[in-house]
């Protein structure tokens, strides 16, 4: 599920039921924050935490944030995004991987068309990367 304005409540609410109700046919949940609200970074690592402690036989991807261009978007900096990805690695548990977006966006130097969002073109190579590195964690 995804939701262009979603942030923490969304995914404590609507994502996480999502998440149950899909639970019992899929062994692999992917799991990507925007920058809506990154402030709430430690609220994030409890919740991403707490489900996958619920739900001990599933598998967990978490798929780090892009960058943006500061130059279209003054709300939010690459430094705060950073920090962010780079909080939410460290303290994620054991259960789930990190794909590393950011890194992949910056060696690709992908641009973004108006500050957050990407190209299509764009987009779709960074969905076939994903899908591509989720296969690589999983061993498929």
């Amino acid at each position: 599920s995804a939701d262009e304005n979603a942030n923490l409540e969304w995914f404590n609410t609507t994502g996480k039921a999502s998440i149950e109700s899909y639970s019992k046919s899929i062994d692999t949940f992917v799991v990507s924050v925007g920058m809506n609200d990154i402030d709430n970074k430690d609220k994030y690592i409890e919740a991403l935490n707490a489900l996958a402690n619920e739900n001990e036989d599933k598998n967990f991807i978490f798929v780090n944030i892009a960058p943006i261009d500061e130059s279209k978007n003054t709300s939010i900096t690459n430094k705060q995004i950073e920090i962010f990805n780079k909080e939410i690695q460290k303290e994620l548990n054991q259960k789930w991987r990190v794909i590393d977006l950011h890194k992949y966006v910056v060696e690709n130097d992908f641009n973004t068309v108006d500050g957050t969002r990407y190209s299509i073109g764009d987009l779709a190579n960074i969905f076939s990367w994903i899908v591509n590195s989720i296969s690589k964690e999983m061993n498929v």
